[in-house]
């Protein structure tokens, strides 16, 4: 082979090189095609700002859910992820293109164990349900820490870490058997021990006085603050009978926090003043341009 053509050849391989080295670089910069970039943005403005998902995003709220029955309508709304503290309407899925651009968003999540989210879009054929399911990984550690004893009750003696990287490897399995505990889903929904406990409470004495009336040999003994079981129900009741979340749309861009709540407790006064500065920050970003798409998106690791 002369030199020339040896030098032509060591060219071709270089520039060959070269333009799979940059064809690669956008493909690492734009991890979503333009095709589905419309779409994407669509489903998370949703999500974020008509939705609790920007609390996880960008605040110390855990883990937000919501999951839409197909029982009926392939893309009827299920008001029952709202847990039980109030029904609310959220994202709406009431139409096939809505419902197509959240099956284009979640081809997209980086679910590696490197990023600081889950993200979980699962058909559960037992009750044909979608469930979106979108964790803050530090955000749930560190709740699991603070409630470590009644994680252990239901996980086993796990360490925080652990029960992370379990809900990691087992995702919808693991969302699953929180789902079926009461205690344990409002506290990872971010709505404080003391008013998931006080909830939990309320919901015992409600079935209480059902199977009561059903002529039950059920005993139960009212907390010590009360005389009765009626008055303690009662107060409950008072508890939880009002949100004062101050959600007026269109005005409010942003969706609050709802959940009944003790008010005269710190630690609530406390977790309500931390929602309230993240949906001040919320209401920030969606007054940037394409409503802070371009923030969003490189916190999702989108971008």
């Amino acid at each position: 082979m002369n030199i020339q053509l040896f030098l032509h050849c060591l060219c071709l391989i270089v520039t060959t090189n070269l333009v799979a080295f940059h064809n690669d670089s956008v493909n690492n910069e734009n991890k979503i095609p333009k095709r589905d970039q419309q779409a994407v943005e669509n489903f998370l403005y949703r999500i974020i700002f008509e939705d609790e998902f920007g609390y996880t995003l960008f605040g110390n709220k855990p883990l937000t859910f919501h999951g839409y029955s197909t029982s009926h309508n392939k893309y009827q709304l299920d008001l029952r992820d709202s847990f039980y503290y109030q029904l609310i309407s959220l994202v709406n899925f009431s139409n096939k293109k809505s419902f197509q651009e959240a099956l284009t968003t979640s081809k997209y999540f980086n679910l590696g164990s490197d990023n600081d989210f889950v993200f979980i879009f699962e058909y559960d054929l037992s009750d044909h349900t979608y469930y979106i399911v979108f964790v803050n990984k530090k955000a749930f550690k560190e709740t699991v820490e603070s409630n470590l004893a009644s994680f252990q009750k239901k996980f086993g003696n796990l360490s925080p870490e652990m029960i992370l990287k379990k809900f990691e490897l087992e995702r919808y399995a693991f969302f699953k058997e929180l789902y079926k505990d009461e205690l344990l889903l409002g506290i990872v929904l971010g709505y404080g021990s003391h008013n998931t406990e006080l909830f939990v409470r309320r919901n015992h004495l409600l079935n209480l006085f059902n199977t009561i009336s059903n002529h039950s040999n059920e005993i139960s003994h009212p907390n010590s603050s009360f005389a009765s079981l009626e008055a303690e129900l009662e107060n409950l009741d008072k508890i939880f009978a009002s949100y004062d979340d101050n959600y007026t749309p269109p005005l409010d861009v942003v969706m609050p926090v709802s959940f009944g709540r003790d008010k005269k407790d710190e630690k609530t006064i406390q977790l309500t003043s931390h929602y309230n500065e993240v949906r001040d920050k919320l209401t920030q970003i969606h007054a940037l341009p394409n409503h802070g798409m371009e923030l969003i998106l490189s916190k999702l690791n989108l971008k």
